[in-house]
Parts: C-alpha cells; sequence; structure tokens
C-alpha cells in the first residue's frame, strides 16, 4: 500500500531530479546510509541514484505494450499490509491515466534476472503495471 503526500509539479523532475540523476549516473543504486544521496523535493528527500528515474528520465515514460503514457508524478511511501508500519522514507512513482483511473508505471527486465539478466539500463523498458503483470519473467509479453 502506498500513502501519497502530494502530485510533484513537473516543473520540479526537469529542474530538481533530472539534473541529479544525470550528475549522479556513475554511482551505485543501493548506497548505504551513511552515503546516500538525495534532493528535496517538496519537503521530503528522495535519492536521485533510482534505476527507475534513470529509465524514465532518460528512455521513456511510455508503456512499450500499450503505450500508457506516465504524465502524473507522484510523491509516496509505503504502508506495511501487515503491521501498518509507514517507511521513513519518500519515493517518487509515475502514473498514468485510464478510463479506470490510475496506473502505475514501472520498470521491468527485458531479459528477467531469473533468465540472466542484468540491472543495466539497456536491459530495462518501461510497462505500465498491468503489462508487467502479464509479461511476469517471460521475454515477452
Amino acid at each position: 500500500m502506498l500513502e501519497r503526500k502530494c502530485i510533484v509539479d513537473y516543473q520540479d523532475i526537469e529542474t530538481i531530479l533530472k539534473p541529479a540523476v544525470l550528475a549522479n549516473l556513475h554511482k551505485p543504486t543501493n548506497q548505504k546510509r551513511k552515503d546516500r544521496i538525495t534532493v528535496e523535493i517538496a519537503g521530503e528527500f528522495v535519492n536521485p541514484t533510482s534505476w527507475r528515474y534513470r529509465l524514465f528520465l532518460l528512455k521513456s515514460t511510455e508503456c512499450v505494450h500499450c503505450g500508457l503514457k506516465g504524465t502524473i508524478w507522484a510523491l509516496e511511501r509505503h504502508i506495511a499490509k501487515k503491521t501498518g508500519k509507514i517507511s521513513e522514507r519518500y519515493h517518487i512513482n509515475l502514473y498514468g491515466i485510464t478510463p479506470d483511473g490510475e496506473v502505475m508505471l514501472t520498470k521491468d527486465h527485458i531479459t528477467p534476472r531469473s533468465l540472466g539478466g542484468k540491472d543495466t539500463l539497456h536491459n530495462f523498458q518501461t510497462l505500465c503495471h498491468t503489462c508487467n503483470a502479464i509479461k511476469g519473467n517471460k521475454l515477452e509479453v
């Protein structure tokens, strides 16, 4: 479950997040807390080294299968289903709009990790949650 703080203005994505993503392309995505790089967006600190941000900002914000375009950037945090514990850290999710409501855009491994795929920008593609669920750990939908 997710708790949404706010919709992030696209201007903040372009002027704050994207420059930080570009400046930190060489940084690992799984940094230890003391080494973590953050940028402030809407009063919260997010990690600009995320593979998802790199994918969305450098490759595509559109589902490669159904064409759903991500247009809503939302500042959110996780809530554990079983315990109700709320994560301290916020992150930004990308959503597209369908007649049924918002659908999250996701980072998908083109060659799944279970089949030897690596965590590289060249092996990632943008899929909406629906198409990603259909694809699963296969090479194609």
